[in-house]
């Protein structure tokens, strides 16, 4: 299977999400989120999502804090 098909299969949790709404690889949510994925995969922003990670241990949480402007400065969203 090559690149382009791949990314035309409907990602398994996108029911989860976007419930019975029919999956488009060309739609904007898809688009989007391969976008996010891409750059948070990225040596940047694994950068930003390793420093935003707090461990809550006394509620068994993890909090992602990111502070937009920087998001903004360093991301290819600008």
């Amino acid at each position: 299977m090559n690149q382009r098909q791949l990314q035309q299969v409907q990602p398994k949790v996108w029911e989860w999400y976007f419930g019975a709404e029919q999956y488009q690889h060309d739609n904007r949510r898809s688009m989007l989120i391969k976008d996010f994925v891409a750059f948070f995969g990225g040596e940047v922003g694994w950068e930003l999502l390793a420093q935003g990670l707090q461990r809550d241990c006394s509620r068994q949480l993890l909090v992602l804090q990111l502070d937009f402007e920087t998001l903004r400065e360093r991301s290819v969203f600008a």
